[in-house]
């Protein structure tokens, strides 16, 4: 009989300091800043059967639209009896993304006997933590540009151009 024990060892982020996460009714929520890339997913699949395991796959199979996956699908070659092996999904958040909402992203974990298996991992977009500018597109412009920005809170902003000619 072949059997798996699922769990989630840790949401690796770019910067350290948002690795943080709650726990709200007995579930981890993962924070993770807007506009933030080469953040890391790692699930670990542990082989409690007395076989080896071989051509496990796992998908991302829900995700909400403003995270972008370098790819959704790992494929784990073997896993021992006992064993453990990590499979790791790489996305960044754009600017699109709802904040301090809770999101759910869905994996399915398949053997290539048919068994099937899911897990979710809760996460919560933050807010910017200061209010910045970034440089126009395109630089001359002429005679549109587009000018991007953040403000980590409900505020009113004005933007002034002047012309220096």
């Amino acid at each position: 009989m072949r059997l798996f024990k699922l769990h989630i060892l840790i949401l690796v982020l770019n910067i350290f300091l948002y690795s943080q996460d709650n726990t709200e009714g007995g579930e981890r929520v993962h924070r993770v800043p807007i506009l933030s890339s080469g953040n890391v997913i790692e699930l670990s699949i542990q082989n409690v059967s007395e076989q080896t395991l071989s051509g496990i796959k796992i998908n991302v199979t829900d995700a909400p639209s403003w995270m972008n996956f370098k790819s959704k699908q790992k494929t784990i070659e073997a896993i021992e009896s006992n064993g453990e092996n990590t499979a790791e999904f790489i996305f960044s958040i754009d600017k699109t993304a709802i904040v301090n909402k809770e999101q759910s992203i869905s994996f399915t974990i398949s053997s290539p006997i048919g068994e099937v298996w899911t897990k979710q991992v809760k996460i919560v977009v933050t807010p910017p933590e200061r209010f910045e500018l970034y440089q126009n597109y395109p630089n001359p412009f002429n005679p549109t540009t587009t000018i991007a920005h953040q403000i980590p809170n409900d505020a009113q902003v004005s933007l002034k151009i002047f012309d220096i000619l």
